[in-house]
């Protein structure tokens, strides 16, 4: 994620998991303290991604071009559409009855 910007123009990796061992304890992957390997940083200016509003971001297009914009891409995220979905609606209902 480019948190900072436009202030400070350079990408993060968040990516890890918090947990608790009963062997290790508390365990975090989030914050690396390790030396780092000398590497050019990802900017705006080297670093694209795919979306639907650009699914091509380095090529010239020519014609149509497919746009998919993902809602759900596990079966956690389908339960949990389901269940907020479900959960809105029952409130409404429960507001508008009384």
């Amino acid at each position: 994620m480019n948190a900072l910007w436009p202030l400070h123009d350079q990408f993060y990796t968040v990516d890890g998991e918090l947990k608790l061992s009963t062997t290790e304890g508390l365990v975090q992957t989030f914050v690396d303290l390790s030396p780092a390997e000398p590497s050019r940083p990802s900017t705006t200016d080297n670093t694209r991604y795919s979306t639907g509003a650009d699914p091509t971001p380095w090529q010239e297009r020519e014609g149509p071009v497919e746009r998919v914009f993902p809602v759900v891409t596990a079966g956690w995220q389908l339960m949990l559409v389901g269940l907020s979905a479900a959960t809105v609606s029952v409130r409404s209902w429960q507001s508008w009855r009384h």
